[in-house]
């Protein structure tokens, strides 16, 4: 009887602490960018992600000669209330991080300035929902044949969002018109299979299979059977030695890095 009656009055108790607690009113909503590892798992702890992952890579080698504008696709998340109307966003341009040496991107002349009308339609978040894909519009300059530039961007906060947390609010792009290593090529067995990066090797993989060998697609290449990767990495092999041998019929060295060593699979 003594257990029933301590229990009831337990019961009692934590009624009374949960009436006491305040609810959940603030009327202030955030913004926080989504992250991926090199698996494309999304990584939600604030604390796991890296610089890698906050950084993407688009070089128009991929979009093709005639390609002076393309679009690059980030993902927003939010925390707090819903809303049944559309809530507009805003981004900025940030300052690169110490020690950085490459080029700073050029509203107007890499991408489109994130405050140009035409932009505002874009950067948004739909009514009802807590995600949306943004678009990040970047421009073939000129300049870009004098090498790579990097835009770093984070939230802006406007009439209906704050930034988020502090570790989840940047994200920096890397715009070029060559070839440029994938950040996710490292730490996943594509290195394993396909050997250390080179943009030789790079070109001669795109031309052996007709794939970008992207980011995106490097993630998709991991996420697929490990049998079949090391099937591909044979027959790119196979290719890699026939371009050899037709090489060396005209008297030129095998395919090699701008270093003089040969590219490997």
């Amino acid at each position: 009887m003594k257990q029933v009656t301590l229990w009831i009055a337990c019961l009692l108790l934590a009624c009374s602490c949960e009436e006491g607690l305040p609810l959940y009113d603030a009327p202030d909503c955030w913004l926080n960018f989504e992250y991926r590892n090199n698996s494309g798992a999304i990584v939600r702890d604030s604390i796991l992600i890296t610089p890698a992952m906050r950084e993407s890579a688009y070089s128009f080698v991929y979009s093709g000669d005639d390609v002076t504008l393309d679009t690059v696709w980030v993902k927003v998340t939010t925390a707090g209330f819903l809303s049944d109307r559309d809530r507009p966003l805003a981004l900025a341009q940030i300052p690169p991080l110490p020690g950085d040496t490459t080029a700073v991107a050029v509203a107007g002349e890499h991408y489109v300035p994130f405050d140009d009308p035409a932009m505002a339609p874009y950067y948004m978040i739909p009514a009802g929902a807590v995600e949306a894909n943004i678009p990040i519009l970047v421009k073939r300059a000129p300049s870009l044949a004098a090498g790579d530039v990097r835009l770093r961007f984070t939230f802006k906060e406007n009439a209906h969002f704050k930034p988020g947390y502090a570790h989840m609010i940047e994200r920096s792009l890397l715009v070029s018109n060559s070839l440029s290593k994938p950040n996710n090529w490292d730490g996943t067995r594509v290195l394993t299979v396909f050997g250390v990066y080179g943009p030789v090797k790079h070109k001669f993989l795109i031309d052996a299979s007709g794939e970008a060998w992207d980011e995106a697609y490097i993630t998709a290449l991991v996420a697929m059977n490990t049998n079949y990767v090391n099937y591909l990495a044979a027959v790119y092999r196979l290719k890699l030695a026939e371009l050899n041998a037709e090489r060396a019929g005209q008297g030129l060295s095998p395919l090699g890095e701008a270093d003089g060593n040969p590219v490997v699979i």
